[in-house]
């Protein structure tokens, strides 16, 4: 199962956070703090389809259990 929080959307939340707490970041930040935001937007959306993958399949699997104990 994946982790809460995978490497690469943690590198991306640390980068954006040491963009935000600098003193001082001007409009050309403002892009990169835009790009990593919606880049930690995909690493959350990958994950959690990732996660509804895996919720599937075990239920698959558990439908498939639960068809072949009422034919017994």
């Amino acid at each position: 199962m994946a982790s809460p929080t995978s490497s690469a959307e943690f590198s991306l939340l640390s980068k954006l956070e040491s963009l935000l707490s600098s003193s001082g970041h001007g409009p050309d930040d403002d892009d990169e703090i835009r790009t990593l935001f919606f880049d930690h937007l995909l690493c959350s959306g990958q994950r959690r389809n990732s996660l509804n993958l895996e919720a599937s399949r075990i239920d698959s699997k558990w439908m498939k259990i639960a068809e072949a104990s009422k034919q017994e």
